[in-house]
């Protein structure tokens, strides 16, 4: 379980003793189970549900949710940062891993920093408003990302036993996913390059021409037609 959740656990426990010291002491609230009437009782009762309510609930959570063992919560994932935090959490000693979830959080900041730096060429070459071009390094980023998911969903289930397929299988996977992050690491620094040449008065290139090869790229590493719509920018 991960080391903050027991902090938890710990503060809602001491959370629950102190309130029940504070309701049950005499000289306080000084309510009883017994000989303080029948409203003292029934109160005594509903506050002693409540907290095995809490305690069982908290149990159930802690004991089975990805958030308490890993210490992230995949509805949660947003940022660069987001995703190496969980990667990084999938890492212990036992983990068979771990070559993968190196090479995925390198991934991730990789993709960061590219798309870092198209934003700063944009901005020298007063591209600021080729909406296009940062979209399509922004869909870039999130193709990352989701192949970030499937990493960290894989190795959910090899970490619990479900699903079918074993070590070698989930292992296969994951570095098939990972190929396919190197191959859009690579397009991306093709596409960085094409970007940072549309300054050149040497050189010919069009941001549709720059959008052509990218999205071509992109479509050829995922199998699908899911950013046809980056083709119709180029007019921007």
């Amino acid at each position: 379980m991960n080391n903050k959740f027991f902090i938890r656990i710990a503060i809602i426990t001491m959370f629950l003793a102190i309130f029940d010291i504070f309701c049950f002491s005499e000289g306080l609230l000084n309510l009883s189970l017994f000989g303080g009437g029948v409203v003292n009782s029934v109160i005594s009762i509903i506050i002693i549900l409540v907290n095995l309510i809490i305690l069982f609930v908290e149990y159930k959570f802690f004991t089975t949710s990805t958030e308490a063992k890993y210490g992230y919560d995949m509805d949660k994932l947003k940022s660069t940062l987001d995703y190496k935090q969980a990667l990084e959490s999938c890492k212990n000693k036992k983990s068979p891993f771990l070559n993968e979830i190196d090479r995925a959080i390198l991934d991730v900041i990789s993709i960061e920093k590219k798309q870092k730096v198209l934003e700063e060429i944009l901005e020298q070459s007063d591209r600021s408003n080729y909406n296009a071009l940062t979209d399509l390094g922004k869909e870039s980023k999130q193709y990352l990302f989701n192949n970030t998911r499937r990493i960290l969903n894989r190795i959910q289930i090899a970490d619990t036993g479900e699903g079918s397929g074993n070590l070698e299988e989930h292992k296969k996977y994951i570095n098939t996913i990972l190929q396919k992050n190197d191959q859009i690491l690579v397009e991306f620094g093709k596409f960085l390059t094409e970007v940072s040449r549309m300054d050149d008065p040497n050189e010919i290139i069009s941001i549709t021409d720059v959008l052509e090869d990218m999205v071509g790229a992109l479509k050829k590493i995922r199998g699908d037609d899911e950013i046809d719509e980056f083709k119709n920018k180029g007019d921007m």
